[in-house]
């Protein structure tokens, strides 16, 4: 008797088993050994806009299908793109792919769709008649092509070319942390970091997967985990990234959003490029002095508003709502947090008082403050400098106008200022 098969979500240990079964398949038998594959599968089991699902018998896995929604202004709907279906090859007309695809329909609704849309290569006859079978229906003959996006140049050149390459190679640093840090969320700290925190388990996979692309540029890094990684700190008139691969950590672990990577090119003190990466989200800001901050694309620009934004308390203590705001909000995220406040979702961030603003944590939204418009003051009332040193912490406030940030910084009082 044949053993029944269940149809799951996907997890990140399936990966081997997914991989098996793309491998099998007529024309992808290249794709386990693609570098990208396991950080591609860990983000589509993640996202929220992503299905992907395995089809289980007696244990074994032996169909995959996933399943991506993407609004369509050309056919002026919302589809589900069926990107893979992958059935093992002795189950082929057994049931598992009518089965997957029934799954896939059904979560296709569940995400609002209007209709499933899939892709087939022109000689996979013996597919077509399957999906037809289904009720699919071929719309007209079509041909596959595909472009490569530049992974970013070498080292070297003038800022302005370092800058470009920087939120190249900074992008594809920030989707590769999106697949590194799936499924562990629950695993135990292996350490601690540079700045005296805990490091996570995803904390080091984030930085493994940063790095990688980062190291690409050929400029020093100080990131929060490992802290300057290379010989020599930056000399004065040398450029150096600051690295904070997974602020949020705790969210992360309580399954919280929001949690995001973030990353700066600094040049004497000051950002030449930031981009932050909401992982819960998607959402990104990024930002160049020479071309404007930007928010998934769009211009940001920020704008006073009733919200402000402060960091966690200590245990035990109270939250204040600043005079001249209505609401306050605590999201456990310093980068998305600054970010917000960029993109005019938030009207101001306060930090005067525990100085828990690492230059990890500031490197990357300074550029996108900066570019959209906010002002940020440190302790001294002034813009604060970047140094290349993971332990270095600040006291500020951001606001969408300097006459703000001026005043919600007198309100503060005198204080101390935190190293540096």
């Amino acid at each position: 008797m044949t053993a029944p098969v269940v149809v799951r979500p996907a997890t990140v240990g399936d990966l081997d088993a997914v991989l098996g079964l793309v491998e099998q398949m007529e024309g992808h038998g290249d794709t386990p050994r693609r570098r990208g594959a396991p950080a591609a599968f860990a983000e589509a089991v993640a996202r929220s806009d992503v299905r992907a699902v395995v089809a289980e018998a007696d244990g074994e896995v032996v169909g995959y299908a996933e399943v991506h929604a993407r609004p369509s202004v050309l056919h002026g709907c919302r589809q589900a793109w069926l990107g893979a279906l992958a059935v093992a090859g002795d189950r082929r007309g057994s049931g598992v792919g009518r089965r997957l695809v029934e799954v896939v329909r059904d979560e296709a609704a569940v995400l609002g769709c209007d209709e499933v849309v899939l892709e087939s290569s022109s000689w996979r006859e013996r597919a077509h008649r399957f999906y037809e079978s289904l009720g699919f229906e071929e719309q007209s003959p079509a041909h596959r092509f595909r472009l490569p996006v530049p992974a970013g140049g070498a080292p070297g050149g003038i800022n302005g070319e370092l800058t470009a390459r920087f939120l190249v190679v900074a992008a594809a640093a920030a989707t590769a942390v999106a697949g590194a840090v799936g499924g562990l969320a629950d695993r135990e700290p292996v350490g601690t970091g540079a700045d005296g925190a805990p490091t996570e388990a995803a904390d080091r996979a984030a930085e493994q997967a940063a790095v990688h692309h980062l190291a690409r540029l050929g400029v020093p890094i100080v990131s929060e985990e490992s802290g300057l990684l290379g010989e020599e700190a930056p000399a004065a008139g040398e450029p150096w990234i600051s690295l904070d691969p997974l602020d949020g950590s705790r969210n992360l672990r309580c399954g919280l959003p929001p949690y995001a990577t973030s990353m700066g090119l600094v040049l004497d003190g000051r950002p030449l490029a930031g981009l932050v990466y909401d992982l819960s989200s998607g959402r990104r800001w990024w930002a160049t002095e020479a071309g404007g901050a930007f928010v998934d694309g769009r211009p940001a620009r920020a704008r006073p508003g009733p919200v402000v934004i402060v960091p966690s308390p200590v245990p035990g203590g109270a939250v204040e709502v600043v005079d001249g705001y209505d609401r306050v909000r605590v999201s456990g995220s310093t980068t998305v947090d600054l970010c917000r406040v960029a993109d005019g979702s938030g009207g101001a961030f306060v930090d005067t008082v525990r100085g828990v603003v690492h230059v990890h944590d500031l490197a990357g939204p300074l550029a996108v403050l900066q570019q959209a418009g906010a002002a940020v003051l440190g302790s001294d009332g002034r813009t604060p400098v970047l140094v290349p040193d993971a332990r270095a912490t600040y006291r500020i406030v951001a606001a969408a106008t300097r006459h703000e940030a001026t005043r919600l910084h007198a309100r503060a009082g005198a204080r101390s200022p935190v190293a540096p």
